[in-house]
């Protein structure tokens, strides 16, 4: 999820293959919270996030209409949209505790 959504903001291989990177980012991450929480609180937030984020794919590509792809960017840029994303995902797990009250489980 966290690559996907530094996807959206860069150019990267895996934005030709994924329409919409950051709301398929947003329903992955809501899901895989789904998968770990089964409180009544977690379903109404992750389930509706994902929800949304999964409405929202299919209007947004609905109104768009045909997709049309860009070029694929070089391997140095790909490496360096990976490596953004680790540190996202590194940033996250260390503040998570702080943010939501539940430290990171595996």
């Amino acid at each position: 999820a966290s690559l996907l959504m530094a996807v959206s903001t860069r150019n990267s291989r895996l934005r030709l293959l994924v329409r919409h990177p950051q709301l398929t980012g947003v329903a992955l991450w809501g899901i895989s919270h789904l998968l770990l929480n089964g409180d009544n609180r977690s379903v109404a937030l992750f389930g509706g996030m994902t929800l949304w984020a999964l409405i929202e794919i299919v209007a947004i590509s609905k109104r768009q209409g045909v997709w049309i792809k860009g070029d694929a960017p070089s391997w140095g840029a790909e490496g360096l949209t990976v490596v953004i994303a680790a540190i996202t995902v590194g940033v996250v797990i260390y503040v998570h505790p702080w943010l939501s009250g539940v430290p990171v489980s595996w």
